[in-house]
């Protein structure tokens, strides 16, 4: 009898250790928000009910930007370029003839799944990754 209490204390040991170990963060880059443009390489949508947004990141540093609102009503389209340094991602983005530049803090970056950024009035944006 104890050597089964004993067989079935180290099984347990043996799977919470495995459960633990593979438990680790998702976060991907450095663990210091070091991100590189190919961990944001992708089709991002973000969706707040009516207003959708769609980020796509293209490997050359290259970006186009689709805002729709008001259930498809009105949309703008903005394209331009992208840089990121550390946990900083910034774009730089042309609508029709204005030109702007978005900064964004990487808050979370889960590779092809998620990305948390929050902007300069600290407002959380959560997109999700969208497979083509």
């Amino acid at each position: 009898m104890k050597k089964l209490r004993l067989f079935a204390f180290l099984f347990m040991a043996v799977v919470l250790g495995g459960v633990l170990v593979s438990c680790s963060s998702d976060d991907d880059g450095d663990g210091d928000g070091g991100y590189s443009k190919s961990d944001i390489v992708g089709c991002w949508v973000y969706s707040n009910g009516d207003d959708i947004s769609k980020l796509e990141l293209f490997e050359d540093g290259t970006c186009q930007t689709l805002e729709t609102w008001d259930s498809g009503d009105d949309m703008d389209l903005g394209e331009g370029t992208y840089t990121v340094n550390g946990n900083k991602l910034t774009l730089r983005l042309t609508f029709d003839d204005e030109k702007e530049t978005w900064e964004y803090t990487i808050k979370t970056l889960k590779k092809k799944k998620q990305l948390v950024l929050v902007d300069e009035d600290g407002d959380t944006y959560t997109f999700d990754y969208y497979k083509k």
